[in-house]
């Protein structure tokens, strides 16, 4: 998993919680290593043996087939679908929302009131008028929020 994150942050998609490594590359992984490893022993009446255990290639033909249909229904109804989100409503959310955290904007509140983003790692455009970063709106109450401080 830790490879997929990698390599999608290396290609320039924009996944920050690492669905796509998770669930597409884990669940394609898991999906594929059942015709190689699965045991008849195990769950009777269920699989036959996987391939390192003298089922041939059978169950494991059967598993990539089922990955490579997955995955076309996925390009063949995500691509449209976010094509026509891009259009109407839009994929993303100002960059100062984002940088202030959706958290505040979609919930009222601090998710992670722990949390700081500290001025240094932030390109100076995206810094307002004094170089600090502190949300000002949308705590909800009993909340606390730490803020950095301008640099």
């Amino acid at each position: 998993m830790v490879f997929a994150v990698a390599f999608f942050d290396k290609v320039g998609i924009d996944d920050p919680v690492g669905a796509i490594s998770v669930h597409g590359v884990c669940g394609a992984l898991g999906t594929i290593l059942l015709g190689l490893f699965a045991q008849k022993g195990t769950m009777p009446d269920t699989v036959p043996n996987g391939l390192f255990f003298g089922g041939g290639f059978g169950l494991l033909k059967a598993q990539l087939i089922g990955v490579l249909a997955v995955f076309g229904w996925c390009v063949v109804t995500g691509v449209p679908m976010f094509a026509l989100l891009k259009a109407t409503v839009g994929l993303r959310v100002s960059p100062e929302e984002e940088l202030e955290g959706l958290d505040h904007g979609e919930h009222g509140g601090t998710a992670y009131p722990e949390f700081e983003i500290a001025p240094s790692v932030l390109p100076a455009d995206v810094l307002p008028p004094g170089g600090g970063f502190a949300p000002k709106r949308g705590r909800a109450p009993g909340l606390s929020v730490t803020e950095a401080q301008p640099a």
